[in-house]
């Protein structure tokens, strides 16, 4: 049941902002929070998500990563977890069951966590306190 739900959250983002816009695409990081204010996100040449506080189950943090391993995730090209020691601005809250694009990126706020898809080749995430999903 999971993957019927988040292959439908995925075809929503990859149609959603199908619409040809004669506005110019924003200067700068886009910052945007979910309506908890535990999910924090920006969006620019890609998209991240944070999320504190977490239980995720990570890997184990690379020997190279000498910040905060995992409390965050982001795509560009593909997903992955990030290594930073930094925090993203609350930004506005995106109100469940609405979404926000940027570019090739596009990110939808719901009760179950934000997911963020690269509409350019379906890449993405799925956050929430309990969990994350890349694909």
């Amino acid at each position: 049941m999971l993957n019927v739900v988040m292959a439908a959250a995925v075809l929503l983002l990859l149609t959603a902002g199908s619409a040809c816009s004669t506005s110019p695409p924003p200067q700068g990081p886009v910052a945007f929070q979910s309506p908890s204010g535990r999910i924090t996100c920006q969006m620019y040449d890609g998209a991240d998500c944070m999320v504190n506080p977490n239980s995720w189950k990570l890997p184990p943090r690379p020997k190279w990563c000498d910040y905060d391993w995992g409390a965050s995730v982001e795509v560009t090209t593909k997903a992955h977890l990030t290594c930073r020691g930094d925090a993203n601005n609350p930004g506005s809250v995106l109100a469940y069951g609405r979404s926000t694009q940027r570019g090739n990126f596009v990110c939808l706020s719901e009760r179950s966590g934000m997911t963020c898809v690269n509409k350019k080749n379906g890449h993405g995430f799925k956050v929430n306190r309990a969990s994350y999903q890349l694909f």
